[in-house]
């Protein structure tokens, strides 16, 4: 009977195991990740920027026209002498290299390959003009960690808008609420207005869908220098922006380094408690930093 159980006790860790291992599988557009409540989508031709984001199976992040997620900023060309936008979707980012690492074992990418394992950090550099990006997405379980490294590249850093952060989130999001640096509790509605709902400095923002009775959290990593965060209400999504500052950047010499770091975890809740779970789960993950 002993022996018995001990056999029963290893084949239900084993299918524990088995039932909590995600799986990424790299496409030629791409690359899949599928790892606990979470489902993230890379894109290849958009500079391997996120695409797509679930949570349960419920839409966080969805990939539309014209919504891109990563840095950009909007520096001066050489060739142009005019300022125009560098990185994401807006073009003018060289991706010179990207790296899969499984439960911390880097591992090849390549078309049609499915990898398995329980974490997945995808890391991606490249040239942003006047920076270099290191952006390492981080998926388990528990998040998405989003960790951008920049340095400068240049002697003139001629930068006169810095997006270090875009998420482009649902449109069936209809609730915002954010804490502010004043530890103010900030609330309100998206309507579509294209308008920007909220500006200003916080320390977390959420966003919520009373169809699909669930949200998301975004936590931010505190992190020197004055910078702001604004949600722009827009039909098609709801797109939250983290501005860099600017001036602090210009001031830089080549070689200086710096970085920011933000999460994004999924919840589900009844509407009328919303707010009061994404406060209480914000404020924990804001701890693990």
């Amino acid at each position: 009977m002993k022996c018995l159980k001990t056999i029963l006790a290893g084949m239900l860790s084993f299918v524990a195991l088995v039932t909590s291992a995600g799986t990424v599988k790299i496409t030629d557009i791409g690359a899949v990740f599928e790892t606990g409540d979470y489902g993230v989508r890379l894109s290849k031709d958009i500079s391997w920027t996120i695409r797509e984001i679930t949570f349960k199976d419920k839409t966080l992040m969805r990939d539309c026209l014209g919504a891109f997620n990563g840095t950009v900023l909007k520096t001066r060309g050489k060739e142009s002498g005019k300022d125009d936008w560098v990185g994401t979707g807006h073009g003018c980012e060289v991706v010179e290299s990207v790296t899969l690492f499984i439960d911390e074992k880097e591992q090849e990418i390549k078309d049609g390959v499915v990898y398995s394992g329980s974490e997945f950090r995808f890391v991606k550099s490249s040239d942003l003009r006047v920076l270099k990006l290191e952006a390492t997405i981080i998926i388990n379980d528990s998040g998405i960690l989003e960790r951008h490294r920049y340095a400068v590249s240049g002697t003139k850093v001629n930068i006169s808008v810095f997006y270090i952060f875009m998420h482009s989130f649902d449109a069936s999001m209809k609730e915002w609420l954010v804490k502010t640096s004043e530890d103010k509790l900030v609330s309100g509605n998206f309507t579509g207005s294209a308008r920007h709902s909220f500006d200003g400095d916080i320390q977390w923002a959420s966003l919520y869908s009373p169809v699909a009775k669930a949200g998301v959290a975004y936590v931010l990593k505190p992190a020197p220098g004055k910078a702001f965060h604004f949600f722009w209400d827009r039909a098609h999504d709801r797109k939250l922006y983290f501005c860099g500052p600017s001036e602090n950047i210009r001031k830089m010499n080549e070689g200086d380094s710096f970085e920011y770091t933000v999460k994004l975890v999924g919840f589900e809740a009844l509407e009328d408690v919303w707010k009061e779970k994404a406060a209480k789960l914000t404020e924990m993950e804001k701890e693990g930093f």
